[in-house]
């Protein structure tokens, strides 16, 4: 700006600094004092530059660590529930279906929190009360089939006819002597 407003009132003067050099020496010095100042603000940028890259690096890492973490509680909850739910009902569901099937002594571990194992509890109750009930009426037809054994003989073994119908008249039961 001095050189401008020089060269403005005396050209003369301006053409013979610039002859001389003046120009260059005040350009190089005011170029030695930038300089530190710049070379100042590269660093800082490039420092700023190192902390954002390692700032970065870092959230990422902590991200990745995180996403990790939270798929390891996902699956340790899962399996969690895997044992302590699924996996008793499913074999509790097997033995309800070889009970339908008339195997009536299956009994199921009565493991399980809650009512899943409350559940395996009142099945194997139930299967133990329906294994009872299948003996005890295994024993009552078996006493019936001698009864009506006997009662087939002594009806048999008489010389009087004996006939039996219902309502309608559609026969029930005739001993030997009648049929023959």
């Amino acid at each position: 700006r001095a050189s401008a407003m020089i060269g403005r009132r005396s050209p003369a003067a301006a053409r013979s600094k610039v002859a001389m050099g003046e120009g260059d020496r005040l350009a190089a010095a005011f170029q030695r004092q930038v300089d530190p100042y710049a070379a100042g603000k590269r660093a800082l940028a490039q420092h700023e530059r190192d902390r954002v890259r390692k700032d970065q690096r870092f959230t990422l890492v902590t991200g990745a660590l995180g996403a990790a973490a939270r798929l390891l509680a996902i699956a340790i909850i899962f399996v969690y529930f895997l044992r302590l739910v699924v996996r008793p009902v499913i074999r509790i569901a097997r033995a309800t279906e070889l009970a339908a099937e008339g195997d009536l002594d299956v009994l199921v571990p009565e493991t399980g929190a809650g009512e899943v194992g409350e559940l395996a509890r009142t099945f194997n109750a139930m299967s133990r009360s329906l294994a009872r009930q299948q003996r005890s009426l295994a024993g009552q037809n078996l006493d019936l089939e001698r009864l009506a054994n006997v009662l087939r003989a002594v009806l048999d073994s008489t010389v009087d006819g004996i006939l039996l119908s219902d309502a309608e008249g559609n026969v029930q039961l005739a001993n030997r002597p009648i049929v023959e």
